[in-house]
């Protein structure tokens, strides 16, 4: 939703009821850094612009089947994001899409350089293109001063439920099931409480 100078979203978190208690009671969430994070580091939330009960059906489904936290225990808190329309990045964008790519293709010309001039290994998130992609938007969010990513995901949230012998997962998809926002700065992050 768009408001003036912000984008405003209704931003949903899955976790369990401790840390839901631990979050409302310090107002804060800790980001996520690893170094393979969809849209690179930040705090998770899903959000969808039609319906919240999508979002809060999907924060769900991730605090359940990603983190395995018992059906019982499962909690959502939710929070209202305000974000300026400069420090905001929609990767479901053309545009967004293009400079990402091209972002992405300059650090790897980068690294190739390096290697051929004998001063770089190969470096681990050159070769995983999950780790490339979370290393380029952090390297693009830092330089452009972005507070949050949007992009619409496929998550799999049944992925330990459905796997061949070799355990590995069956039914990956590449087509968007869900829609995240990664908060790279929690300034933006208004009125943290628990979703009902």
């Amino acid at each position: 939703m768009n408001s003036g100078n912000n984008i405003q979203f209704s931003a949903y978190h899955g976790t369990n009821t401790a840390n839901k208690n631990s979050i409302l009671a310090q107002g804060h969430i800790s980001p996520s850094c690893r170094e393979d994070e969809w849209v690179g580091s930040g705090i998770y939330f899903f959000v969808d612009e039609k319906t919240d009960a999508a979002a809060i059906e999907n924060a769900r489904k991730y605090a359940l089947y990603v983190h395995h936290f018992h059906q019982n225990d499962i909690a959502v808190v939710m929070a209202d994001a305000v974000i300026p329309h400069d420090s905001f990045l929609n990767l479901d964008t053309d545009q967004s899409q293009e400079v990402f790519q091209a972002y992405r293709d300059l650090i790897i010309k980068a690294y190739i350089k390096k290697i051929r001039e004998g001063n770089a290994s190969r470096e681990p998130f050159f070769v995983d293109g999950k780790k490339l992609d979370c290393a380029a938007i952090n390297k693009m969010c830092e330089y452009c001063n972005i507070k949050a990513v949007k992009n619409r995901a496929y998550i799999n949230f049944v992925r330990n439920k459905y796997r061949n012998r070799d355990g590995e997962t069956l039914g990956a998809s590449r087509i968007p099931n869900c829609t995240i926002l990664c908060v790279r700065d929690d300034s933006v992050l208004y009125n943290l409480r628990e979703a009902i």
